[in-house]
């Protein structure tokens, strides 16, 4: 938080809070039935209940020093996926792990940054002015296919919390167990973090729903993507432009 306002920042962007579900879940051992306990939904719920806390009183510093606290929502994370890939394939064989592992069936309480709704009630539990939301379109997308939610519809529902936002594209695939760019790149997977266009997230319709917001628009791209910037930040300008962003 010094940090952040000896340089002269005003947003600060804080992570969701994650309960890890352990290296157990990861590789090939996630796709056995030999699987450990899951965390009591209890204490998902007391995590939550000292990030809010800690998140009010981290706000106070923040306040004085004219900084804002930006929540940003999450993607699904590999153990998130390789849970959910194992229950998959062995219920095509006949065994509902589904409702041994998870009985209400609900895997984003693990991470519940990467669903908008539980973000933005999370976000309204901290109750205070200048906490608000770091919105990752590119988060979002993949998040919304996994989690089944719609897309732009949480865009608005998360809008009047909204401070701060990551401008990038994807194709909203899960990225699975290797997530290194060089290889998924080349199969349109995961968090690619390419210019706008060059995936499927419908800028358009996403500016359209930000009426009326007034902070940064910041795009958030690979390195890989450095010698497009000129034309990517014209792009984007323009088409901000057309949506009465700027």
């Amino acid at each position: 938080m010094i940090f952040a306002a000896e340089i002269g920042a005003e947003i600060l962007v804080y992570h969701s809070g994650q309960v890890e579900l352990g290296n157990e879940y990861q590789g090939s051992a996630a796709f056995t039935e030999d699987l450990l306990s899951l965390p009591r939904r209890v204490l998902i719920e007391e995590s939550k209940r000292k990030e809010r806390e800690v998140l009010a009183e981290l706000a106070e510093l923040a306040q004085e020093k004219g900084v804002t606290i930006c929540v940003e929502n999450a993607t699904p994370r590999v153990d998130e996926e390789a849970l959910w890939e194992m229950a998959r394939r062995l219920r095509v064989k006949g065994v509902d792990l589904f409702y041994r592992i998870a009985p209400d069936r609900d895997f984003a309480i693990y991470n519940y940054g990467g669903v908008i709704d539980r973000l933005v009630e999370q976000v309204k539990g901290v109750g205070k002015e200048n906490v608000g939301i770091t919105f990752d379109f590119g988060h979002a997308y993949i998040a919304s296919k996994y989690h089944c939610f719609d897309f732009l519809e949480s865009i608005e529902l998360a809008r009047p919390l909204i401070k701060h936002v990551h401008i990038h594209d994807d194709f909203g695939k899960l990225a699975g167990l290797d997530r290194r760019q060089i290889n998924i790149l080349s199969q349109g997977k995961g968090d690619l973090h390419m210019p706008i266009g060059w995936g499927e997230i419908p800028y358009r319709e996403v500016f359209s729903r930000l009426n009326g917001y007034e902070g940064v628009l910041m795009l958030e791209l690979e390195p890989r993507y450095m010698p497009y910037c000129a034309e990517v930040l014209q792009d984007t300008r323009g088409l901000a432009e057309e949506c009465g962003l700027l």
